[in-house]
């Protein structure tokens, strides 16, 4: 004698299954798909790595003239791993940058931009975005603006 809630779970279960393999497993994919296609994925991991090293970085910084080597060298040497964030962030931002070129050439090679146009088109608006704050991260002015800090020096 089946009792009614088992059988709700079980076909639950059974629809978590179906997802799963129709979401991870049995995604459709082109015959002639190549490492290629990884760029995008890498492209996101390398933004999120940028963000989380950002904010961390971001706590312990502050926007004094006279302070910011010493404020360097507490990241450094007081924090906990904080010369690695501190060199995942500004060697990242490189190879933020050098995966984007690379996933821009590939589409330009495969003429995604001919099949996919509005991908393309959100594509240059992010990568336009993702210069802005590039720069605004390199200048001091900016990153005063974006953390909250005024330094009138």
């Amino acid at each position: 004698m089946k009792v009614c809630g088992e059988g709700m779970a079980q076909a639950r279960a059974r629809e978590s299954i179906i997802i799963f393999k129709s979401q991870l497993y049995s995604y459709p994919t082109p015959n002639n798909i190549s490492y290629l296609y990884n760029y995008g994925f890498l492209l996101g991991m390398c933004i999120v790595l940028q963000i989380i090293t950002g904010i961390c970085l971001s706590m312990h910084y502050v926007s004094v003239v006279s302070y910011s080597f010493f404020v360097i060298k507490h990241i450094i040497r007081d924090i906990y791993n904080g010369s690695l964030l501190r060199y995942l962030h500004s060697n990242g931002a490189s190879f933020t940058f050098m995966v984007l070129y690379l996933h821009i050439c590939r589409s330009i090679i495969f003429q995604s931009y001919i099949f996919l146009f509005y991908t393309w088109i959100t594509g240059i608006f992010l990568y336009l975005f993702l210069l802005v704050i590039a720069f605004l991260g390199c200048i001091t002015l900016g990153t005063n603006v974006l953390l909250g800090c005024y330094c009138y020096y």
